[in-house]
């Protein structure tokens, strides 16, 4: 069980990182940020794990021994900023405040994740990548989606898309370039099959039709393309005025379900209370 985490400043040299991959694969934009903190100072303290060894002493890099370690949990960009800051001036920032996570390694696995799943330009596929990983580690669907706040259905859909999908697709999602529920509508399709649809989707959307693109690579993984809400709407209005014509009260009441589930579809209505809550688009 993780201890109450607490602050406190260590060498940045004492630093290990890469002992627990990091989630986010592409560490962007750290001239930028090098010389935001070189101006504001280390605004944000990095998350370490800090490790008190009983057994034996760790060695360091230059050959010194330890036995506190502390391990690169949250705060990636920050400390390769303060690295690239000491190439120049390696008098700089040779303590840095950090907060210190005292755990097992899993959880400091889950801890590093849920650090960097506040961080805006984590990617879809950084946390699918990361997610995969906790499987391959034996952690349950139901066990990640716990640790992470994040429900079930959210976790799985992730899973799909590190198992199924083809590399240059799953790129496709990283970059932007394709739509999340795109690429789980191919991730049903084998890899020669996906990567037809992705060349397909790249010209369609090349000639300016993205939302064609889209609904033309579902259409291919058989999947039925969204209707547009004007439509919706015509249907709930028909259902209304079967509701009203009819006299029988059973029929009423399916026909006034219906409707709910219509306006909720069109964002127009709340979910019918009577049916589970599902699972959110962006979990």
């Amino acid at each position: 069980m993780a201890e109450a985490n607490k602050q406190s400043r260590v060498d940045f040299e004492r630093i290990e990182v890469g002992v627990i991959p990091n989630a986010r694969r592409e560490l962007r934009n750290i001239k930028e940020l090098a010389a935001d903190i070189k101006e504001r100072g280390l605004l944000v303290p990095l998350l370490v794990w800090h490790r008190r060894l009983k057994r034996e002493p760790h060695e360091l890099p230059d050959g010194r021994t330890v036995w506190d370690r502390y391990v690169l949990l949250g705060g990636h960009r920050r400390h390769a900023a303060i690295a690239l800051i000491r190439e120049e001036d390696p008098d700089a920032f040779d303590v840095v405040p950090v907060v210190l996570f005292r755990g097992n390694e899993d959880d400091a696995t889950f801890a590093g994740i849920a650090d960097n799943l506040s961080r805006e330009d984590l990617t879809v596929v950084d946390l699918a990548h990361a997610v995969h990983a906790l499987k391959q580690r034996g952690h349950s669907q139901a066990t990640i989606a716990k640790r992470l706040s994040k429900s079930q259905a959210y976790i799985s859909r992730l899973l799909k898309l590190r198992e199924n999908l083809a590399p240059a697709v799953l790129d496709a999602v990283g970059s932007g370039e394709m739509p999340i529920d795109t690429a789980l509508a191919l991730a049903d399709l084998d890899e020669r099959a996906q990567l037809r649809a992705l060349e397909r989707f790249r010209r369609k959307a090349a000639a300016g039709d993205r939302r064609g693109a889209s609904q033309e690579a579902k259409a291919e993984a058989g999947r039925p393309t969204r209707v547009p809400v004007r439509t919706l709407r015509s249907h709930r209005d028909f259902l209304a005025e079967r509701r009203e014509a009819t006299r029988s009260q059973a029929q009423a009441a399916t026909l006034s379900f219906a409707e709910q589930l219509l306006a909720w579809a069109m964002g127009e209505g709340p979910w019918p209370s009577d049916l589970p809550e599902p699972p959110r688009e962006d979990e």
